[in-house]
């Protein structure tokens, strides 16, 4: 490692296609490094021979125009081909830029480079595990790497040069033991990444934050926070004299309103201090969020010395004796065995042991649930769980949590001397609602029963029978093998009777793919009378299999991946289990649904039971048991949602306080309403023509599927797609991934029923906002406060329209009208949006 010089290298092209004569280098760039210190640099720009598409200069800022006097690449081929053949070549994805360089050498006439090859994506991926993303721009803020220019090779090349040199000084302060369990793991890694690691299988560096717990290296836990209490103490004493003292404001309003009634709280990111202080500095709250982490930094940011605690589920903690016992076994998965690489280093810097840390896909892991937590005594990162939750100022959770963990809370801790926060709100109803309802696939069942009979019989691998043979488990693993083969006959009977009662044409209503049955409920619950011995010898079945599953006490990866699927079945079968009997206490406030294809296949079947309505339900089951109510949201507190929001809470109007923390908003926003544009051809014509003659970065806001699919069909086959990028919700990908893309690209069009909230920010925006469709909510009365679905949609429109006009202070909006409302739009949206400049002039198509 200190002889050896890594030539970082970042190229441009006119393109990623690397077939033949494709595309070509427009510029390339080298940072030279040796013990941990740039030594030097070499930038040139090339001229391709053929044109740069604007796409790509778009991204670089690199035209034909500035490579027209450039030298070709074979004028500087050998001068490149003898800088780097005696080094280590060092690329953010090497497996792109080492090849498409040893392409264009091989064209000029040179021999390809033989040399090894570094990745740093992959380096960062393990060596960085929490990392929110391991893109170079990304990568360079979090680490506070100054990069000016993305996307300019010299400016990517000099990022990455000092990304390489942190990430070789990280490597030096980790414990040989985490070194060699990554060689002996062995990852498929770029090139010769995997040697990285080599040069620090010696290192000698030891840490008091770190100790050994089963055998691994990971981060000491601190149990004593006694000082920390004090100091909040302290802290929260001055906060209550100050405040009472201030003069009159919207933070000393909330803080005393806080103490006697339920509040209602319009707050946004200029205001996230102003809320929290009160709560965090008045009575004992528990926090409901959807986003735990971003409330949680809020809190430590405002207080060090805050004692709080965040809960999850014990499943989503890693068990070190579950993971102890995987890595005895090799895995044949490669994207497993990154993980365990990525996991040793987690170790030393998870305070938490919360594996959704770690940036791999947590949601989308098998490896995951294999070494989850089964219960919370037993692991280290919750020893003391109850005292520490206990003593906690403020507790942490999500919205299904708390939903479904209420009654586990109270035994722990005395909830009515809690206040509850729900942050935002306006998604906690259909949280609730998620919870009471029920989806599945009819093959789905019988596709987790396969999957545990496989693991007990397969021939291809180990089975179970040849894990416990001679063991004294050998009996409970026959004992599941037969109730799994009566599951499966009672399961199959009770399909076969649903079918024959439902299964009937004249039931069905023919859609474009099939068919549609909306159950009557009296008739689904007649059913499940009818076949009340089948579903009990189920129930039975299944709470017999989850008995002898936990009498099995083994840490055995093969019977703990069987496990995992278990638990999948029986999960499946409580909910089933859970919905029937919410079934019978809340028959009216269900809407049940078949659909199937157009061969009526039961095996394809997917059954929605969708909780509709809470009727009081939210307030009985949790409100009650709290001493005061807080809802949190932003730009929601609109006079003609009231109604409608205090429906969904279940609150009363009059116990009901509301404080708004105004938008201090001084935008330069236009609102344009087009007159004509009745079909979806002239509405794409128009956004065709709007885009190509502005350059405008388009955001189109639909409200169904299908007015994306058509959007996004019109406009990708027009001339648009070949200039600008095209994404379309759940088409080209989800948000997280075309969030991605578009902060790679200033010319885009994105259509969706997002939540902008979610897809706009300040540094990744939108110059005009389209709103599709606006007439099918209001032509008829957009006033009418008892409409559930007009004021749902209002309150979802004004929400989004709020964040684009906060992220954007110049953007526009654009509605479409037709031909018969007789609405004023404009006078509607000025009513609820400060200071919006409206165009009254109606533009015909």
């Amino acid at each position: 490692m200190k002889d050896s010089t890594f030539s970082v290298v970042d190229i441009e092209t006119t393109g990623s296609d690397m077939s033949e004569d494709a595309n070509r280098i427009i510029q390339f760039s080298c940072t030279f490094v040796k013990n941990c210190k740039i030594i030097d640099s070499y930038n040139v720009y090339v001229n391709p021979m053929m044109s740069i598409p604007s796409r790509i200069t778009d991204l670089t800022g690199i035209d034909n125009e500035k490579v027209s006097k450039a030298v070709t690449f074979d004028q500087v081929a050998n001068k490149i081909y003898k800088m780097l053949e005696n080094t280590i070549f060092v690329a953010h994805n090497i497996n792109f830029d080492l090849p498409f360089l040893n392409k264009e050498l091989i064209r000029a006439g040179c021999s390809p480079l033989k040399i090894k090859g570094y990745d740093t994506v992959t380096l960062s991926q393990i060596l960085m595990p929490t990392m929110d993303s391991y893109r170079l721009r990304d990568l360079s803020s979090a680490l506070n790497i100054v990069h000016e220019h993305p996307h300019s090779s010299a400016s990517d090349a000099l990022a990455t040069a000092k990304i390489f040199i942190l990430l070789s000084k990280y490597a030096s302060k980790i414990s040989n033991s985490i070194i060699k369990g990554i060689l002996d793991i062995s990852p498929s890694l770029p090139m010769n990444t995997i040697e990285f690691f080599n040069d620090y299988r010696d290192n000698n560096f030891e840490s008091k934050l770190l100790c050994l717990k089963k055998g691994f290296v990971v981060r000491k836990l601190t149990n004593d926070s006694s000082s920390d209490v004090n100091e909040f103490k302290k802290i929260q004493n001055t906060y209550n004299t100050k405040i009472n003292v201030k003069e009159n404001s919207l933070e000393k309003s909330l803080f005393k309103n806080i103490k006697r009634s339920n509040v209602l709280v319009d707050s946004n990111v200029d205001s996230n201090n102003s809320v929290l202080k009160p709560i965090i500095y008045s009575n004992k709250s528990i926090i409901a969020s959807e986003n735990v982490n971003k409330v949680s930094r809020q809190i430590s940011s405002l207080n060090k010395f805050t004692d709080f605690i965040v809960l999850h589920a014990s499943n989503e903690y890693v068990d070190l004796e579950k993971l102890k016992n995987s890595l005895r076994y090799d895995s044949k998965s490669k994207k497993t065995k990154f993980i365990k690489c990525q996991i040793l280093v987690w170790l030393t810097l998870t305070k938490t042991g919360l594996l959704s840390e770690i940036n791999a896909n947590y949601n989308d892991i098998d490896y995951f649930k294999e070494i989850s937590c089964d219960e919370i005594k037993y692991n280290y990162y919750l020893s003391n769980f109850d005292n520490k939750l206990k003593q906690a100022h403020l507790i942490i959770l999500d919205h299904s949590y708390l939903i479904e963990n209420t009654n586990y809370l109270n035994r722990l801790i005395p909830l009515s001397q809690y206040n509850l926060v729900v942050d935002q709100a306006t998604k906690f109803n259909a949280d609730f609602l998620k919870t009471f309802s029920l989806q599945f696939q009819f093959n789905h069942i019988f596709t987790l029963i396969r999957k545990l009979q496989s693991d007990l019989h397969q021939t291809h691998y180990t089975n179970l029978y040849d894990v416990f043979n001679h063991s004294k488990n050998m009996d409970n693993i026959k004992i599941v093998d037969s109730i799994l083969h009566k599951l499966t006959l009672k399961v199959e009977l009770f399909t076969n009777n649903f079918k024959k009662s439902f299964l009937k044409k004249n039931n069905f209503i023919s859609t474009e793919h099939g068919y549609s049955l909306v159950f009557k409920n009296d008739l689904l619950l007649t059913f499940f009378n009818e076949n009340t011995d089948v579903i009990k010898s189920i129930d039975s079945l299944a709470a017999y299999l989850n008995k002898k599953l936990f009498n099995i006490n083994s840490n055995n990866i093969i019977f703990n991946k069987f496990k995992c699927n278990a638990i999948d079945l029986l999960k499946f079968m409580h909910d089933f289990k859970k919905f029937r009997e919410n079934m019978y206490k809340y028959t009216d406030a269900y809407t049940c649904l078949l659909t199937i294809n157009k061969d009526k296949n039961i095996d394809n079947a997917y059954f929605e039971g969708n909780f509709m309505q809470s009727s009081g339900l939210i307030k009985s089951l949790i409100y009650d048991k709290y001493k005061n109510l807080i809802f949190i949201d932003s730009n929601w507190l609109i006079a003609s949602c009231y109604d409608y929001i205090h429906q969904q809470l279940e609150l009363n109007v009059k116990k009901t306080k509301k404080i708004i923390f105004k938008n201090k908003f001084s935008g330069n926003n236009k609102f344009l309403v087009f007159k004509g544009y009745n079909d979806k051809d002239s509405k794409i014509k128009f956004v065709n023509k709007l885009v190509e003659e502005t350059d405008f970065k388009t955001f189109i806001l639909t409200n169904s599927k299908i007015s994306t699919e058509n959007y996004y069909s019109g406009l990708h086959k027009s001339d648009l797609s070949d200039l600008y990028s095209i994404y379309a919700r759940d088409i080209t990908g989800n948000d997280y991934k075309i969030l991605k893309k578009m902060s790679n690209h200033s010319r885009f069009v994105t259509i969706g029923n997002s939540e902008l909230e979610y897809m706009l920010n300040l540094n990744n925006n939108a110059d005009i906002l389209i709103i599709d469709n606006l007439n099918d909510y209001f032509k008829n009365d957009y006033c009418n406060k008892s409409n559930v679905d007009v004021s749902r949609y209002t309150l979802h429109l004004y929400k989004n329209i709020m964040h684009f006009i906060n992220v954007n202070a110049d953007g526009t909006i654009i509605i479409w009208d037709d031909d018969i409302s007789k609405l004023n739009f404009s006078k509607f949206f000025q009513k609820y949006i400060p200071n919006f400049k409206a165009v009254n002039s109606y533009i015909e198509n």
